[in-house]
């Protein structure tokens, strides 16, 4: 006669009750209007949404699930990141900036900045059709071709 098995959560064999899984927004990422729905950021400025957004970004980064520019802006990438992130914190994946993931990002005192703007990308030396980039200081390209790339390709000419 075979053993009866515990129907238990915590018997073999069985998995730990997870979330359900959100529903997904059209365009496979939340709009800056809704990725705050359900905290109290969602009344702050459309500024104030995005440099908080600008600073999610950045600790996502920071706590290698982001890999993009931060930029302040939404997209595919942040709503990955930022369900990766809930995954691994025991929150609900959804994709949203709710109060328990911003909490958990360690930025629940965030004041709303309505005159905050993104910052300026840096333009990369290819598409500035010189050796820097518009703003004058970033020499890193020359210091690869410079310092890899000619003694590279010096070192293995025919």
């Amino acid at each position: 006669m075979p053993t009866p098995v515990l129907s238990s959560p915590l018997a073999y064999g069985t998995q730990p009750p997870s979330h359900p899984a959100p529903t997904l927004p059209p365009d496979g990422y939340w709009n800056l209007d809704q990725i705050f729905t359900g905290s109290s950021f969602n009344a702050y400025s459309k500024n104030g949404r995005a440099y908080l957004l600008f600073e999610a970004q950045a600790a996502l980064k920071q706590k290698s699930h982001y890999k993009a520019p931060v930029d302040g802006k939404v997209g595919q990438g942040t709503h990955k990141a930022i369900v990766s992130f809930q995954s691994a914190n025991g929150l609900q994946p959804n994709g949203q900036l709710d109060s328990p993931t911003v909490a958990a990002l360690g930025l629940s005192g965030m004041d709303d900045k309505s005159d905050w703007s993104a910052p300026a990308r840096k333009r990369s030396s290819r598409s500035s059709g010189g050796g820097q980039s518009s703003d004058g200081d970033d020499d890193e390209p020359n210091w690869w071709r410079t310092n890899v790339a000619d003694p590279f390709k010096r070192a293995f000419r025919r």
